[in-house]
This record gives C-alpha cells, sequence and structure tokens, in this order.
C-alpha cells in the first residue's frame, strides 16, 4: 500500500517543502491463527492494545458520539452529564456496593453495564480482541462468514506521548487518579477546557469480565473524530496503529483454530451468560 500524500498544486520547489507526507495506516490481511500471532507479537518490546470488531468498516469511535441524530460534541458532553447523573441516582439499589464517587470510575461502571459514554474498549489479549471479531461476523444464508472483520492495534504508548507532546509526556498509559487526566478529561464543565484528543487509560477492575477481557480503554475528548482518521491527519508514528483483516471463509476456519485454542464464550465471558453462550454454540444454535 502506497502512503498517501498531500494533493499538491503546481508551484515552486521550495513550497513543496510545506506539504508533509501523511503517515501510514498499515492494513495487513491474516488468515490463519499462527499469521495473526506472528503479527501480534511483532516488536515484543512495545506495549500493544488490541481491539477486534466483527465489520472492519466500523470506526474507532465511542458509543457517546455515535448518537443516531446528534453530532455536535458539545451537545453530547452535555448529555453525559445528564446519563452520569441519571444512571448515579437511579443505580443504587441495583448494586451490592456504593457507586463510585471519582467520576471516571463511574464512567467505567455506565460503560459495562451499556451505558454511552466516551470510553473505548480495547484489551491486553490479542487472542480476546481476535474472540470479538469472528464471534459475531456476518453469516450468509447457509450460515457460512462473509464480509471482512479486523482486530486494530494501539501502541498505547506512542499514541499518548504523540496526544500528550506539549507537555512533554513519556507516553504510559493513564492510571484513575492521575491529576493531569482529571484536568484535561474528566472535571471539566460543559466540556470547557476538555482535551480534544483521545488517551490510552488504565480501567478499573470492577467486574470478572473486565479481569477475564483484560480490558483497557482509550477516553475521548472534545472531538468526535475517529482514532484512525486522527492517526492519518496528525502526524502519528506509522506503527503507533494497525489494521489487521479477517476475510470471508477464512474467518470461519480462523474460529475454529481460537475455540480449540481454548479462547471461548465462558473464559471471555465469566459468569452465566457466557456459559449459556458457549452451549447455545457448540450445539450449533444461533448465538
Amino acid at each position: 500500500m502506497s502512503a498517501e500524500v498531500l494533493a499538491r498544486p503546481a508551484c515552486s520547489q521550495a513550497s513543496l517543502k510545506d506539504y508533509q507526507k501523511m503517515p501510514e495506516l498499515k492494513v495487513i490481511e491474516v488468515r490463519t491463527l499462527s499469521s495473526y500471532a506472528r503479527h501480534v507479537a511483532d516488536k515484543p518490546e512495545d506495549m500493544k492494545w488490541f481491539r477486534g470488531v466483527s465489520r472492519a468498516s466500523y470506526e474507532l469511535v465511542p458509543s457517546l458520539y455515535r448518537h443516531p441524530s446528534i453530532e455536535d460534541s458539545v451537545e453530547l458532553l452535555q448529555k453525559e452529564a445528564k446519563l452520569v447523573t441519571r444512571f448515579r441516582e437511579r443505580a443504587q439499589p441495583m448494586v451490592g456496593r456504593p457507586l463510585p464517587d471519582d467520576r471516571l470510575e463511574m464512567m467505567f461502571l455506565m460503560q459495562h453495564h451499556g451505558m454511552p459514554t466516551r470510553l473505548l474498549d480495547w484489551s491486553e489479549n490479542a487472542f480476546i480482541a481476535l474472540f470479538f471479531a469472528l464471534s459475531n461476523v456476518d453469516k450468509s444464508e447457509d450460515g457460512k462468514s462473509v464480509g471482512t472483520s479486523c482486530v486494530w492495534i494501539l501502541k498505547p504508548t506512542l499514541w499518548n506521548r504523540k496526544v500528550q507532546e506539549h507537555i512533554g509526556y513519556p507516553g504510559d498509559p493513564f492510571s484513575v487518579g492521575d491529576p493531569r487526566l482529571a484536568n484535561g478529561y474528566i472535571n471539566v464543565e460543559g466540556g470547557n477546557g476538555l482535551m480534544a484528543k483521545p488517551v490510552a487509560v488504565y480501567g478499573v477492575h470492577n467486574s470478572p469480565r473486565i479481569v477475564s477481557q483484560r480490558g483497557v480503554f482509550t477516553l475521548f475528548g472534545t472531538s468526535n473524530t475517529p482514532m484512525e482518521k486522527v492517526f492519518k491527519e496528525d502526524n502519528f508514528p506509522d506503527d503507533c496503529l494497525t489494521k489487521l483483516e479477517f476475510k470471508g471463509g477464512y474467518q470461519d476456519e480462523l474460529f475454529k483454530e481460537l475455540v480449540s485454542a481454548g479462547v471461548i464464550d465462558s473464559t471471555v465471558y465469566p459468569d452465566l451468560d457466557g456459559l449459556a453462550r458457549e452451549l447455545r454454540r457448540s450445539h450449533g444454535y444461533k448465538v
């Protein structure tokens, strides 16, 4: 794949220097589990996070910014504040422990239960991400996989270092309670003073699912631009974000290999729902 460049009108040689090559997003087709393992193990010294999705066309955007009719990020941030308040007001009787006071911890809890937030799920486990990419793909009438699914690979240290380069940040994923995270992404009213680009953050392990799935997150700011577009437009390091794609019938074979290796519903969802999913799938029922 050739690198994308900015369109260049006829101009002098000197002015050509003003144009910079945009970073190339690597898209790699993978057909076997062994090939997948080689790609995710490349450069083992680099920290990597993984996100598996059943359709390669899905953009790297969190649920809050996927509203069917509202696109303005300020309006969506106002909606987020209302959602947090209403969730806190009504959730306590349904939770067997005190609700967290920290707003980000509350967002993790909301994310776990399907509420719209600015959090985008990733995993530290490449094979958990592959399970998500392959377990719910589109099927033809005869039950064969069609279309294309994918796993995104993010290098969170490189990503954070670029986003926070104005303060010389070394790039480690942020943890809950870090004042730089709180002041730039959490403790803001109506989006005033909120940073724009998403950053990589560690989550609070407050449920068995997030533990088994090795859950980590990117937290978005005021910008609802998908991460893959931010990567291209803002000159991120070339290997900061990569996309592995799985097409057609290869998805079925890959999923069989993955299940044989022990990555199954009940390990990804360590509860009765996961057990039920596993038994349905193993007996030929649609999951």
